[in-house]
């Protein structure tokens, strides 16, 4: 599989599937003329309807980054490590922003801000999976302030 999904998320299960293929795009794990784990195993291994995982690979055949071959699977295309770095990158700026900007909002510093991104960062962070007790901790003593 290519990471986890949370069931209890604000994003949809689709959603994290095709993302977790642009990430994993995106940093090389996965490279043109791969092939992506089938629909069935992904469904099997995550109890997700198998509808569910076959509209992000839609999604994702839509965007230009891989290519379904009758009876073989969905392949990853020539290019789309660049294509994924073009959308995928931008869409986590704008995201990161506006979520600094509702930080800021909620009365967080600069400094506040900036140690919870350390602590993300120190560690491997996997999307969407729970927040780590450093940053839970450090989340504590920010809104105790």
């Amino acid at each position: 599989m290519l990471g986890p999904i949370n069931l209890e998320s604000d994003t949809p299960i689709y959603v994290q599937v095709k993302n977790q293929v642009l990430f994993a795009i995106a940093d090389g794990r996965l490279k043109p003329g791969d092939c992506l784990p089938t629909v069935n195993a992904v469904a099997t291994e995550t109890g997700v309807n198998m509808n569910t995982i076959g509209k992000a690979y839609r999604d994702l055949e839509v965007m230009g980054l891989v290519k379904a071959r009758r009876g073989r699977g969905f392949f990853v295309l020539e290019g789309a490590p660049d294509l994924c770095h073009e959308r995928v990158r931008p869409d986590i700026v704008g995201r990161l922003y506006m979520r600094i900007r509702e930080a800021v909002a909620a009365g967080l510093t600069s400094a506040d801000i900036q140690e919870i991104v350390k602590l993300s960062t120190k560690d491997e962070m996997i999307p969407y999976g729970p927040i780590p007790a450093s940053v839970a901790r450090a989340t504590q003593s920010i809104t105790r302030k």
